[in-house]
């Protein structure tokens, strides 16, 4: 809008200047003809006094017909004089070509040319004034645009500081609501992985008696709880409190060496340009392994057990590209409670020496990335995870494709 205001108030401030140019030139011409009329009708009284006329007073006579041509051709001329105006102009050409013109030899005519000279007189007189008037009407319209067009920009530009500003302001919030809810979602995650852990320890200095040796099972379970805490620990931290920008690697990279020390045979389907997408490297090496280590525990009694990691770059029209990533596998499945009960803090479906981040901990992950995190799931019919990640130019960079399983 104020490019437009602009552009706008620079077109007004030149068809104003072509029509003061032009303004300027019909006041110049009708002052030309009423100077060359002052001197012809002299001319003319003289030589009825003298008998004898100025060898100039043809000349005069041309000067002013070729004026009043002029004037009547000009572009836009019923713009300044109107109907009246152009009549007036009009007859002042026809008195020229009728009542002057046949008789500037005839001396004794000099009466009639004389009347002929001061009736166009009269009215020249009429159309200057008419001429300064729409001259000044015409400045004072354009000055007055002018105004208005600078004001519509001021104006515009307003706008446009307030919208910028509360554009600033959203954003500022935005960022700031983000912050919190990233730290919101490690401190659950962070609780979700040792309340379980720090509950068996304290269990453990319960029944400890001074005056008997602790049974050295409890001890082993106690040593590999605080193991577990340690690794924990020491995950977490890498994340959190990390003193170089996160590290990316290739998707491809990541998924292989999640699977490299696995046992279950994984089944890979992931196109090249996913295998090339770089991605934060923690943060998706514990969600895929997470979400291969549940479909390991589902699949465990399935004879025909099959676990598949899918992965793609979907390129929508005019939205931002995602990374589609897929882990699939046909083990017992889970029913409507289970489901809901699988993406809430501190429920597990695994038994034993759980130390990842548990399908809570990957949704909350995955929503501090941006990205979107949906489970699909029925009983006897397996489980089927999808990550949607969204992806910017960065991501996008020459990688190493993970082997074929």
């Amino acid at each position: 809008m104020s490019s437009w205001t602009f552009l706008r108030t620079d077109t007004y401030r030149a068809q104003t200047d072509t029509l003061l140019n032009r303004t300027f030139e019909i006041q110049w011409r009708a002052a030309q003809i009423r100077e060359q009329l002052a001197i012809a009708i002299g001319n003319l009284r003289l030589a009825m006094a003298t008998g004898k006329l100025d060898p100039e007073f043809p000349n005069n006579i041309k000067i002013i017909d070729l004026n009043i041509r002029y004037l009547r051709a000009q572009p836009g001329v019923e713009d300044w004089f109107e109907a009246e105006g152009m009549r007036k102009l009009g007859r002042a050409q026809d008195l020229l070509q009728t009542g002057v013109k046949p008789f500037i030899d005839r001396t004794d005519q000099y009466s009639s040319v004389l009347s002929s000279l001061l009736h166009i007189k009269e009215d020249m007189i009429d159309i200057s004034g008419a001429a300064v008037d729409q001259s000044t009407t015409l400045s004072a319209t354009s000055q007055i645009r002018a105004n208005a067009q600078r004001n519509t920009f001021l104006f515009a530009m307003a706008v446009l500081a307030v919208i910028l500003a509360g554009l600033f302001m959203h954003q500022r919030a935005l960022y700031e609501r983000r912050k919190d809810h990233h730290i919101r979602s490690f401190s659950t995650l962070f609780a979700h992985m040792t309340r379980t852990r720090i509950a068996a320890l304290m269990l453990f200095l319960e029944f400890l008696k001074e005056d008997q040796p602790p049974d050295m099972n409890m001890v082993g379970a106690a040593r590999k709880t605080a193991s577990e805490l340690d690794t924990i620990n020491a995950g977490l931290l890498r994340i959190a409190y990390s003193t170089k920008p996160t590290v990316h690697e290739t998707l491809g990279s990541v998924i292989h060496s999640v699977i490299s020390d696995r046992k279950a045979t994984t089944l890979l389907d992931i196109d090249d340009d996913a295998a090339r997408t770089h991605v934060p490297n923690s943060q998706f090496h514990l969600i895929i392994d997470e979400l291969i280590a549940n479909a390991e525990v589902a699949v465990k009694d399935n004879p025909h057990a099959s676990i598949g990691v899918y992965a793609r770059v979907k390129r929508p029209f005019l939205f931002r590209p995602q990374l589609i990533l897929r882990i699939k596998d046909n083990g017992i499945g889970m029913n409507e409670n289970q489901l809901k009960l699988a993406v809430t803090p501190f429920y597990s479906t695994r038994d034993g020496g759980h130390v990842g981040l548990g399908l809570s901990g990957c949704v909350e992950m995955v929503r501090t990335m941006a990205g979107k995190l949906k489970i699909s799931s029925a009983p006897g019919a397996g489980t089927e995870v999808t990550i949607r990640y969204p992806l910017r130019p960065a991501n996008q960079k020459p990688g190493v494709q993970p082997a074929r399983a």
